[in-house]
């Protein structure tokens, strides 16, 4: 089964991760090809 599109729903209230440091941790992910960050 392939995935195309994952929609995450982040709680900005949590310190830690980061917006930013979870982008870069999913992006390591083995198959993903492409992020997007959207505020």
């Amino acid at each position: 089964m392939n995935i195309r599109r994952v929609v995450l729903d982040v709680d900005m209230a949590v310190k830690r991760p980061s917006l930013i440091e979870l982008a870069r941790i999913i992006a390591q992910c083995k198959g993903v090809a492409a992020l997007n960050i959207t505020v």
